[in-house]
Formats: structure tokens, C-alpha cells, sequence
């Protein structure tokens, strides 16, 4: 039977599996990698219970690469989203759909030196441009990651791995001056987004936190990384730290993130990106310095005016025009946004409409859940999206027209049925016992991307990402000939 085009399956454990070694990340001068994902801050604490959500991006640029190691330049941006209590009352006011456009993001720009291994230095040049970036620039050990907030400064991205060759089945520590060490262990060979990789799973506690009726209050740091072998770059991170109090959580703090398509810059591209790589730290520096000092509102504007004769002299911007962007809110209010910072612009928008781009997202396999599946990386071929909820009334019929698509067109487009509402446990089983070959995802953080009210629910997007139809009056027996029909114009 033909197979979806990108479907992502997991590796059994074979021999050739647990051979795969493990190497420190492998990067080329001119390389820039953004990772995208979204932080979730928890508490439960006497004064009230709260959740915060960020989005997350780490952009990564590589500013020398060597065999003995890479000086990197590693932009953190947090943005707050909006509370879900605030949208549901702007919804039901403006009697219209509505998108919360978040503002005031954290932003923190480093300059770091990777290892052949992916140990992690803060490097701290003199701050004058040109950067000069050498043996004898000071390189200190980056601070620890925060127990009780969203950290500002990401480098879970970078995998620590011991001088040692490691490979699937290994265990190592890295040592921490102020806690206990991190343990990894290098689990398992899976596949993801099409690409061989090895988890790694690695865990950091307090003493004691196992034994909360000794010791009252702790916290703990689990993590899995997602490896590649081929090249040692990180493709997928998950975190969660939670903190207790007795036997009782009183928070949490859990990142997640995903590499995106990478590009590298060479020539010109190379120059501008580094020119604002170098500015934006520099300018930074020189802020924190006068704020360091109570510096006086002219000198700030000093500061102001050539942070932006510096911009205009460069319309094109790179991807780290933020951090020269955070300079100037900064230094306008003579104050760092804290990263709980809740500015919120509120604007009526369109549902998702025929003729644009299709919302981009990753969702998770019901029966494989560490294998994920991203719309963006399905390009190049058609996409039919379907949305339904396992065990209705109509779930078996909507699943009929998925397995019939994919045993027609599984080699010309991917089938993606995507679960939602109820145990997703069902949307397995259900598809086990109707013996059907195509994979069912979860739908549910996608749901609200495409404004889905009702089930079951058709989308169409062609081989550049673009919606080129929707249905969603229901199903019954013209509904698989209706989607033949549209599939058919879009390959032809």
C-alpha cells in the first residue's frame, strides 16, 4: 500500500539503531537557524493560580565556524500571549472573530562560543565595532537556567555531550557549580520530520525532591532533546521544570521548541546580517552600561540616535533587527521589559481564507507521539487536511474518505486527518479496528488556527502552502467525490 508522503514513523529498535553515535553540532560560517516554539508558565501558589504563555523564537547565526569550535551570535525573543480569559470577552463583544496581536516582547542577544562537543561559553568583546571575537576574548560560563520563570537567554538548542564518543544507551553528566549535574541518557533512534535522530533525555533535581516528607521544597528539570547524527544540530527540545512545595507542585515552566529550514548567508547577505548581529550587542552593551551608570536622558538619546541612523542606513532588515529594535524601546523608558510585560492590540481579522496562505503547524501522531508531522514541510505536494472527532457520529464515514484518498493518492499528495475533542486514545482505536493505513494526528492545537467550530472539516492547500478550498457542511456520500474533484484540479 502506498504510504503519505511525509508520514513520520518511528524506528524499531534494531541493531543498526542502537549504533547510531552521537557527535557535537557541525556548523558553517554564514549559517542562521530559528527555532520556533512557546513557553508555558504555571503557578499554584496561597495568592492564586495564574498561567502566562510566550511565544518563543531562538535565532541562532554562526559568525565563525572552525574544528575547534564556532563563535555564535544566539537571539532569545519572548513574547507574551494574551490570556484566553481577555480574548473570549473581546470575542464575544465584538460578536466577530478576532486575533490578540501580542506586543512588548523580551528580547536578549549573546555572543557565545560552541565547542566541537557543544559546551557553551558567553563571550564578552570589547564593545566596539567591529566586534573583534579572538582566544583572548573573555568567555565565561553562561548563567543557570531559571527554576521559578521563562529564562531570557536559550541554550537548550546546543546538546553538552562528553569528550567521549557517545552513541544510543550512553549516560553522562554535566557538571553545574552552583547544582546538582544534568543527567542524560541517550535513549532511542526515531525519525522526525523525516530525518534520523536520537532522543536524548537528560534530568536535573534537588536533593532530596523524591522525598518530599524529608525535604519540603525542591524542584525538578526534566528534558528531551531530539539529535541529528548526521550534523549534531538539535531539531526538537521539550522542558519542564516544576517546582514543589511538600508533597504539592506550586509550579511549572515548560518549553518547547522546533527547528525550522535553515539558510546560510554568504557574500553581501553575510556582511548585513553580521553588521546587525555586531550593532545590535554592541548598542546593547553600551545601553546596560549607561543604565549601570543612572546615565542622564541626553546621553540615553545620544544612544537613541545612532541606533536609528544605523537602521536607516540599512531598510533591509535581518532576522536580528529585534534585538536593535529592543535598544530603542529600552532606552526610550530607560527599562528592560520584564518578560511579564501584557501589551495587547486587539483587531478584527478574517477567518482563514481560499486564496492565502494555509496557517502552518506541527501535530503529534496518535499512536507514535514523539513523531510529529509539519504542514510547511509537506510542500511540493498537496495537502488534505480533515478535521473530526473520533467516535461521533460521523468519525467512521470521515475516515472512509481519508483511507480512500490515501490509497489513491498517497505517492501525489499527503493525507492528514487530524483528531479532535474526546480521548485521542479512541482516534486510535478506532482506526485500528476499521484496519486503515493512514495516520491520524492530533488536531488540538490546530483547531483554533483554523477557526474549526464543527466537525468534520475539509481543507485543500496546494504544493506552495496556499488554501485553494474548504468544506465543512458535513459529510455524506458525494463528499469523497467533491474532494477527488478539487484534488484533481490542484495536481493537474
Amino acid at each position: 500500500m502506498p504510504t503519505v508522503g511525509l508520514a513520520l514513523l518511528a524506528l524499531a529498535a534494531t541493531p543498526a539503531a542502537d549504533k547510531v553515535g552521537l557527535s557535537g553540532p557541525r556548523f558553517a560560517r554564514g549559517e542562521e537557524l530559528v527555532y520556533a516554539g512557546e513557553v508555558v508558565e504555571s503557578a499554584d501558589l496561597v495568592e492564586g493560580r495564574f498561567t502566562k504563555k510566550y511565544g518563543l523564537e531562538v535565532r541562532v547565526f554562526v559568525l565563525e565556524a572552525g574544528k575547534d569550535g564556532s563563535d555564535c551570535a544566539v537571539m532569545t525573543r519572548l513574547t507574551p500571549k494574551a490570556d484566553t480569559a481577555v480574548t473570549n470577552a473581546v470575542k464575544a463583544t465584538a460578536g466577530a472573530k478576532v486575533n490578540i496581536r501580542d506586543e512588548a516582547s523580551a528580547v536578549r542577544l549573546e555572543l557565545v562560543r560552541i565547542d566541537p562537543r557543544g559546551g557553551v561559553k558567553v563571550l564578552t568583546p570589547e564593545p566596539k565595532l567591529p566586534l573583534l571575537l579572538d582566544d583572548k576574548t573573555p568567555a565565561t560560563a553562561p548563567p543557570p537556567l531559571p527554576t521559578d520563570a521563562p529564562t531570557t537567554l536559550e541554550l537548550g538548542v546546543f546538546l553538552p555531550l562528553p569528550p567521549e564518543a557517545t552513541a544510543i544507551g550512553d549516560t553522562w553528566d554535566t557538571p553545574d557549580a552552583q547544582r546538582p549535574p544534568v543527567v542524560w541518557v541517550a535513549k532511542q533512534a526515531v525519525v522526525w520530520n523525516g530525518r534520523r535522530v536520537a532522543e536524548v533525555t537528560g534530568i536535573q533535581r534537588t536533593d532530596g525532591f523524591d522525598s518530599p516528607k524529608t525535604v519540603r521544597t525542591g524542584w525538578q528539570r526534566s528534558e528531551a532533546v531530539y539529535v541529528s547524527p548526521a550534523d549534531g544540530l538539535v531539531s526538537y527540545l521539550a522542558r519542564t521544570v516544576v517546582r514543589r512545595e511538600g508533597v504539592e507542585p506550586i509550579g511549572s515552566v515548560t518549553t518547547t521548541l522546533e527547528l525550522q529550514p535553515t539558510a546560510r548567508h554568504v557574500g553581501e547577505k553575510y556582511k548585513e546580517t553580521r553588521a546587525e548581529v555586531e550593532a545590535g550587542w554592541v548598542f546593547g552593551a553600551e545601553l546596560e552600561q549607561l543604565r549601570a551608570e543612572r546615565a542622564k536622558a541626553d546621553q540615553l538619546q545620544t544612544l537613541r540616535r545612532q541606533v536609528i541612523r544605523f537602521t536607516d542606513q540599512r531598510p533591509t532588515a535581518t532576522g536580528f533587527r529585534p534585538a536593535l529594535d529592543a535598544v530603542l524601546r529600552r532606552s526610550e523608558t530607560n527599562i528592560a521589559p520584564p518578560v511579564t510585560v501584557r501589551k495587547m492590540t486587539v483587531e478584527i481579522v478574517e477567518t482563514v481564507a481560499v486564496g492565502k496562505p494555509a496557517p502552518d503547524f506541527s501535530c503529534a501522531d496518535v499512536d507514535r507521539p514523539t513523531t510529529r508531522a509539519r504542514l510547511s514541510a509537506m510542500r511540493g505536494k498537496p495537502t488534505v487536511v480533515v478535521f473530526f472527532k473520533p467516535g461521533s457520529e460521523t468519525s467512521e464515514d470521515t475516515l472512509t474518505v481519508c483511507e480512500a484518498l490515501f490509497r489513491r493518492y498517497g505517492e501525489k499528495a499527503t493525507v492528514l486527518p487530524l483528531a479532535l475533542g474526546g480521548d485521542l486514545r479512541a482516534a486510535s482505536r478506532q482506526r485500528e479496528s476499521l484496519k486503515f493505513g493512514v495516520p491520524v494526528f492530533d488536531g488540538t492545537e490546530v483547531r483554533e488556527k483554523y477557526t474549526v467550530t464543527s466537525v468534520p472539516q475539509f481543507f485543500l492547500v496546494d504544493a506552495d502552502g496556499v488554501l485553494r478550498w474548504t468544506f465543512e457542511a458535513g459529510i455524506g456520500p458525494e463528499v469523497g467525490s467533491l474532494v477527488r474533484k478539487e484534488l484533481e484540479k490542484v495536481l493537474k
